[in-house]
Protein backbone atom coordinates (compact mmCIF):
# COMPACT_ATOMS: atom_id res chain seq x y z
CA UNK A 1 0.00 0.00 0.00
CA UNK A 2 1.18 3.57 -0.97
CA UNK A 3 0.85 6.56 1.36
CA UNK A 4 -1.96 8.44 -0.66
CA UNK A 5 -4.07 5.32 -0.66
CA UNK A 6 -3.33 4.69 3.30
CA UNK A 7 -4.29 8.30 4.38
CA UNK A 8 -7.23 8.94 1.54
CA UNK A 9 -8.76 12.37 2.63
CA UNK A 10 -6.49 12.91 5.33
CA UNK A 11 -3.07 13.99 5.77
CA UNK A 12 -0.09 14.62 8.25
CA UNK A 13 1.76 17.63 8.24
CA UNK A 14 5.54 18.94 10.16
CA UNK A 15 7.13 22.50 9.79
CA UNK A 16 10.83 22.27 9.34
CA UNK A 17 13.45 24.95 10.46
CA UNK A 18 17.40 24.94 9.56
CA UNK A 19 19.28 27.49 11.81
CA UNK A 20 22.99 28.31 12.18
CA UNK A 21 24.77 26.75 14.53
CA UNK A 22 25.11 30.02 16.63
CA UNK A 23 21.42 30.29 17.08
CA UNK A 24 20.31 26.69 18.11
CA UNK A 25 20.12 27.56 21.55
CA UNK A 26 18.19 30.61 21.06
CA UNK A 27 15.93 29.35 19.04
CA UNK A 28 15.46 26.47 21.60
CA UNK A 29 14.84 28.83 23.91
CA UNK A 30 12.02 30.66 21.48
CA UNK A 31 13.74 33.45 19.92
CA UNK A 32 12.67 33.15 16.52
CA UNK A 33 14.34 35.41 14.24
CA UNK A 34 12.38 37.61 11.62
CA UNK A 35 14.38 38.98 8.83
CA UNK A 36 13.00 41.95 7.06
CA UNK A 37 12.84 40.85 3.12
CA UNK A 38 15.89 43.26 2.24
CA UNK A 39 17.66 40.24 3.58
CA UNK A 40 16.45 38.16 1.02
CA UNK A 41 16.15 40.22 -1.81
CA UNK A 42 19.71 41.01 -1.50
CA UNK A 43 20.89 37.60 -0.59
CA UNK A 44 20.23 36.68 -4.43
CA UNK A 45 22.76 39.02 -5.56
CA UNK A 46 25.63 37.37 -3.01
CA UNK A 47 24.22 33.69 -2.93
CA UNK A 48 26.56 31.44 -5.29
CA UNK A 49 24.05 28.60 -5.29
CA UNK A 50 20.76 30.21 -7.32
CA UNK A 51 17.06 28.28 -6.20
CA UNK A 52 17.73 29.53 -2.55
CA UNK A 53 16.70 33.69 -2.36
CA UNK A 54 14.97 35.60 -4.83
CA UNK A 55 15.16 39.29 -5.78
CA UNK A 56 12.24 39.73 -6.78
CA UNK A 57 10.31 38.62 -3.30
CA UNK A 58 7.01 40.61 -2.61
CA UNK A 59 7.02 41.74 -5.99
CA UNK A 60 4.64 40.99 -9.05
CA UNK A 61 5.00 40.57 -11.87
CA UNK A 62 2.62 40.67 -15.57
CA UNK A 63 3.52 39.07 -18.94
CA UNK A 64 4.44 40.85 -22.13
CA UNK A 65 2.91 38.33 -25.11
CA UNK A 66 3.44 38.24 -28.83
CA UNK A 67 1.68 41.02 -30.29
CA UNK A 68 1.34 43.26 -27.26
CA UNK A 69 2.85 46.88 -27.99
CA UNK A 70 3.75 50.08 -26.11
CA UNK A 71 2.25 52.80 -27.65
CA UNK A 72 4.35 56.55 -27.33
CA UNK A 73 2.59 59.41 -28.04
CA UNK A 74 3.03 63.26 -27.56
CA UNK A 75 0.79 66.10 -28.87
CA UNK A 76 2.57 65.45 -32.49
CA UNK A 77 2.49 62.13 -32.84
CA UNK A 78 2.04 58.44 -31.69
CA UNK A 79 4.76 55.65 -31.85
CA UNK A 80 4.20 51.72 -31.48
CA UNK A 81 6.66 49.36 -30.74
CA UNK A 82 6.70 46.19 -31.06
CA UNK A 83 7.78 43.45 -28.12
CA UNK A 84 9.75 40.87 -26.90
CA UNK A 85 7.89 38.18 -25.07
CA UNK A 86 8.97 38.78 -21.42
CA UNK A 87 7.78 39.01 -17.68
CA UNK A 88 8.20 42.25 -16.05
CA UNK A 89 8.15 42.83 -12.22
CA UNK A 90 7.77 45.47 -10.27
CA UNK A 91 7.82 45.79 -6.16
CA UNK A 92 7.32 48.66 -3.79
CA UNK A 93 10.15 49.70 -2.21
CA UNK A 94 8.48 49.39 1.57
CA UNK A 95 8.20 45.78 0.86
CA UNK A 96 11.45 45.44 1.82
CA UNK A 97 10.87 46.59 5.10
CA UNK A 98 8.36 43.65 6.18
CA UNK A 99 9.61 40.80 8.62
CA UNK A 100 9.82 37.45 7.70
CA UNK A 101 10.28 34.09 9.02
CA UNK A 102 10.34 31.09 7.06
CA UNK A 103 9.97 26.97 7.86
CA UNK A 104 9.69 24.24 5.49
CA UNK A 105 6.30 22.63 5.06
CA UNK A 106 6.29 18.68 4.57
CA UNK A 107 3.30 16.66 3.61
CA UNK A 108 3.24 12.92 4.92
CA UNK A 109 1.60 12.42 1.90
CA UNK A 110 3.63 13.93 -0.76
CA UNK A 111 6.79 14.04 0.33
CA UNK A 112 7.37 10.83 2.28
CA UNK A 113 7.17 7.30 1.23
CA UNK A 114 6.67 3.73 3.00
CA UNK A 115 10.46 1.72 3.12
CA UNK A 116 9.99 -1.52 1.71
CA UNK A 117 9.30 -4.77 4.08
CA UNK A 118 9.12 -1.97 7.10
CA UNK A 119 6.64 0.06 9.31
CA UNK A 120 8.90 2.93 8.76
CA UNK A 121 7.94 6.23 6.49
CA UNK A 122 11.14 8.88 5.11
CA UNK A 123 11.44 11.61 2.87
CA UNK A 124 11.15 10.53 -0.87
CA UNK A 125 14.81 10.70 -1.58
CA UNK A 126 14.63 13.73 -3.93
CA UNK A 127 12.96 16.02 -0.88
CA UNK A 128 15.49 14.75 1.59
CA UNK A 129 18.57 15.20 -1.35
CA UNK A 130 17.50 18.82 -1.96
CA UNK A 131 17.05 19.75 1.51
CA UNK A 132 20.73 18.63 2.47
CA UNK A 133 21.77 21.28 -0.49
CA UNK A 134 20.02 23.86 0.38
CA UNK A 135 20.71 23.79 4.24
CA UNK A 136 23.75 22.04 4.47
CA UNK A 137 25.75 23.55 7.47
CA UNK A 138 22.37 24.31 9.59
CA UNK A 139 21.27 22.38 12.14
CA UNK A 140 17.98 20.82 11.62
CA UNK A 141 14.71 21.84 14.16
CA UNK A 142 11.41 19.73 13.50
CA UNK A 143 8.23 21.02 15.12
CA UNK A 144 5.65 18.13 15.03
CA UNK A 145 2.65 20.30 16.16
CA UNK A 146 2.18 22.74 14.21
CA UNK A 147 -1.48 23.86 15.76
CA UNK A 148 0.65 24.53 18.45
CA UNK A 149 3.32 26.53 16.56
CA UNK A 150 0.67 28.64 15.50
CA UNK A 151 -1.06 29.39 18.58
CA UNK A 152 2.19 30.44 20.17
CA UNK A 153 3.36 32.49 16.99
CA UNK A 154 -0.20 33.95 17.38
CA UNK A 155 0.01 35.12 20.99
CA UNK A 156 3.27 36.10 20.79
CA UNK A 157 2.83 38.97 17.61
CA UNK A 158 -0.44 39.84 19.91
CA UNK A 159 1.75 41.09 22.85
CA UNK A 160 4.02 42.76 20.54
CA UNK A 161 1.11 44.55 19.18
CA UNK A 162 2.28 43.14 15.47
CA UNK A 163 -0.32 41.94 12.96
CA UNK A 164 0.59 38.59 11.81
CA UNK A 165 -0.10 37.08 8.43
CA UNK A 166 1.05 32.98 7.70
CA UNK A 167 0.62 30.43 5.31
CA UNK A 168 1.96 28.44 2.06
CA UNK A 169 4.07 29.44 -0.56
CA UNK A 170 2.13 29.38 -3.63
CA UNK A 171 4.55 29.05 -6.82
CA UNK A 172 3.40 29.61 -10.24
CA UNK A 173 4.43 29.57 -13.54
CA UNK A 174 5.41 33.21 -14.17
CA UNK A 175 6.90 32.55 -17.65
CA UNK A 176 3.41 31.28 -18.93
CA UNK A 177 0.79 32.38 -15.95
CA UNK A 178 -0.19 35.78 -15.02
CA UNK A 179 0.71 36.03 -11.40
CA UNK A 180 -2.10 34.77 -8.60
CA UNK A 181 -2.71 38.59 -7.71
CA UNK A 182 -4.64 40.36 -9.62
CA UNK A 183 -3.51 44.22 -10.31
CA UNK A 184 -5.86 45.58 -8.09
CA UNK A 185 -5.10 43.16 -5.26
CA UNK A 186 -1.45 44.14 -5.23
CA UNK A 187 -1.70 47.13 -5.28
CA UNK A 188 -4.44 47.53 -2.24
CA UNK A 189 -2.46 45.02 -0.20
CA UNK A 190 1.21 44.46 -1.15
CA UNK A 191 2.09 42.40 1.52
CA UNK A 192 0.34 39.43 0.03
CA UNK A 193 2.65 38.72 -2.54
CA UNK A 194 4.91 37.73 0.14
CA UNK A 195 3.15 34.44 -0.28
CA UNK A 196 3.89 33.74 -4.16
CA UNK A 197 7.17 32.98 -5.83
CA UNK A 198 8.44 31.86 -9.28
CA UNK A 199 7.85 28.35 -9.55
CA UNK A 200 11.68 28.41 -9.81
CA UNK A 201 11.40 27.70 -6.07
CA UNK A 202 8.82 25.50 -5.35
CA UNK A 203 11.84 22.78 -3.73
CA UNK A 204 11.69 25.45 -0.66
CA UNK A 205 8.38 23.95 0.04
CA UNK A 206 8.04 27.15 2.39
CA UNK A 207 5.74 28.14 5.11
CA UNK A 208 5.54 31.69 6.19
CA UNK A 209 4.96 33.94 9.23
CA UNK A 210 4.77 37.48 7.69
CA UNK A 211 4.51 40.77 10.75
CA UNK A 212 2.21 42.88 8.32
CA UNK A 213 4.66 46.13 9.51
CA UNK A 214 6.60 48.28 7.81
CA UNK A 215 10.17 48.30 10.75
CA UNK A 216 13.72 50.11 9.97
CA UNK A 217 15.66 47.00 11.82
CA UNK A 218 15.02 42.90 12.02
CA UNK A 219 13.13 41.46 14.73
CA UNK A 220 12.90 38.58 17.21
CA UNK A 221 9.72 37.51 18.35
CA UNK A 222 9.38 34.84 21.72
CA UNK A 223 7.24 32.44 21.42
CA UNK A 224 8.64 30.83 24.72
CA UNK A 225 10.41 27.79 25.35
CA UNK A 226 9.71 25.19 22.40
CA UNK A 227 11.43 21.93 23.41
CA UNK A 228 8.00 20.43 24.04
CA UNK A 229 7.01 21.09 20.34
CA UNK A 230 10.22 20.71 18.51
CA UNK A 231 13.05 18.85 18.67
CA UNK A 232 16.70 19.72 17.43
CA UNK A 233 18.09 16.86 15.10
CA UNK A 234 21.38 17.76 14.64
CA UNK A 235 23.84 19.35 12.12
CA UNK A 236 23.12 18.99 8.21
CA UNK A 237 25.85 17.64 6.33
CA UNK A 238 25.35 16.92 2.60
CA UNK A 239 26.67 13.21 2.65
CA UNK A 240 24.51 12.30 5.34
CA UNK A 241 21.44 11.51 5.17
CA UNK A 242 18.06 13.76 7.49
CA UNK A 243 17.12 11.97 10.65
CA UNK A 244 13.30 12.47 9.73
CA UNK A 245 11.15 9.33 9.53
CA UNK A 246 8.40 8.19 11.25
CA UNK A 247 6.98 4.95 12.32
CA UNK A 248 3.05 3.18 11.33
CA UNK A 249 1.11 1.83 14.39
CA UNK A 250 -1.06 -0.67 13.31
Amino acid sequence: MDIKSMLGDSDVTILAKFVEPQFVETTMAGNIYFARNKYFIELEEKETNKGIADKHEGGWSFLLQKGDQIILETDEEKLVLPVTPNVIHTRYDVISQIPICCFVYLSVKNDFKIVPNTNQIKLKPEVEIELRKQFKGRHLILFSDITKVLERFEKAAKAMDFHLARGLVEYFDEQNDPHPLIKEEYETNPIAALFYKSKFFEHQKEFRFVISKFLDNDVTVNVGNIKDIAVELGLVEIDKELPIEMIIKE
